[in-house]
């Protein structure tokens, strides 16, 4: 019973987590799509007047944070 008890208990953590994990991917790709739209219309908004490269570099930055996230998840979870 105890075993049960702990296995479910770890269960309800990893599911919270998870849970935790699709908010963030969510909020990065909402921020991604927004600044695909930003390049796409040319719009100088939260832009703030970038040039294509720019706004490239910053797309690829938070590509890369989340990557990068993504691989190291594993071994700081365990």
């Amino acid at each position: 019973m105890n075993r049960i008890k702990q296995d479910n208990a770890e269960i309800k953590q990893q599911d919270k987590e998870i849970g935790d994990l699709r908010k963030m991917i969510d909020s990065y790709n909402r921020n991604i799509k927004d600044i695909e739209n930003e390049m796409t219309s040319g719009s100088k908004g939260a832009g703030g007047g970038m040039s294509g490269k720019e706004q490239f570099e910053v797309l690829y930055s938070k590509e890369k944070q989340i990557n990068d996230f993504a691989e190291k998840y594993e071994a700081e979870k365990q």
